[in-house]
């Protein structure tokens, strides 16, 4: 069989068992993304349905059909945002110690910029206290802005980090919220309302071809 026909088959085998999983068909999927208006979604997934099962009870299948890798990718789409339902904010979050954006509270500028350094990619960094709590967020354009006013680097070492220390603008959730509900591209994950967990980010993935 081509290889991407069998990638197809696989991935389609593996989105019924999930859906079995739920108590639901391929069909009662389609049906459910006509009722969410997602009207383009469900259109794809019957025309993979219809793929499938030609590839399936047809010896002529593989010889008539090509299947654009695109289809299995949006098959992969529609698994993770069917486990995007089950799995909440706890059981996709990066710990404090391995996150991408959260630092504890540095003492000097010098500090931050070897912070952001780090962290190369990256224009806020959130500010947590030993004990995990969100203390706040620096912007790399207030760094800048103070790299420029000082005359000798030196100073950088003795220039306090508490005025680049601004009101954190970050959405927090509960560990608890259903992954699917998180609309935010990242988000800060909480134990309760004052300690941080981690962060997550990127949980909303589209389905499309």
């Amino acid at each position: 069989m081509k290889k991407q026909n069998d990638t197809f088959l696989t991935t389609y085998k593996a989105l019924e068992k999930e859906l079995t999983d739920m108590g639901l068909s391929i069909k009662d999927y389609e049906d459910r993304l006509v009722n969410d208006g997602n009207t383009d979604a469900a259109d794809k997934l019957r025309l993979c349905r219809m793929i499938r099962n030609y590839l399936s009870h047809h010896a002529d299948g593989d010889e008539l059909v090509t299947v654009n890798n695109n289809l299995s990718a949006f098959i992969k789409g529609l698994i993770i945002m069917i486990n995007n339902t089950k799995l909440k904010a706890k059981d996709s979050y990066v710990p404090v110690s391995r996150s991408k954006r959260l630092i504890r509270k540095p003492e000097s500028v010098r500090d931050i910029i070897d912070e952001f350094n780090k962290h190369p990619k990256e224009n806020i960094l959130y500010v947590i206290s030993g004990d995990n709590k969100l203390l706040g967020q620096i912007n790399s354009t207030d760094v800048l802005a103070v790299l420029y006013s000082i005359s000798r680097l030196s100073d950088l070492k003795k220039t306090p980090a508490d005025n680049l220390i601004k009101k954190a603008n970050v959405v927090t959730v509960d560990k608890d919220t259903v992954l699917s509900d998180i609309k935010a591209d990242y988000c800060i994950v909480m134990k309760n309302k004052d300690e941080i967990l981690g962060e997550t980010s990127c949980l909303q993935q589209a389905v499309q071809v």
